[in-house]
């Protein structure tokens, strides 16, 4: 897998957090069809990290959910991402089930 079209993939969903609502879900939503007609395996976890974090930022917290259940390995920042959108989504029993499930925590966790 080509690292730098990964690289660029993560630069552009991360430009979406300037775009709300509809916007920056279709732009995420496009990006994830590229990731996955482009590159030929599971994309690393940074990558599928930026595209999570895209989501949720665009309101789509059910899309966001399904690729964090869906990721083999997700790491803290993954896990932190989906805690703090569970948090602005006022989930409070799926954030403390996550919370919980946690192997790891640091502030971020806390916070």
């Amino acid at each position: 897998m080509s690292r730098p079209i990964c690289n660029h993939y993560a630069e552009l969903l991360s430009s979406t957090a300037a775009a709300a609502g509809r916007d920056g879900a279709r732009v995420s939503g496009a990006v994830h069809c590229l990731v996955l007609r482009t590159l030929p395996q599971l994309p690393p976890t940074y990558l599928l990290n930026h595209l999570l974090a895209a989501y949720a930022r665009s309101g789509r917290l059910p899309l966001a959910r399904r690729l964090f259940d869906a990721m083999p390995d997700p790491n803290l920042f993954t896990r932190n991402a989906l805690l703090s959108a569970l948090a602005r989504a006022r989930l409070l029993p799926d954030m403390e089930r996550l919370f919980a499930s946690m192997p790891e925590r640091d502030a971020v966790s806390y916070n």
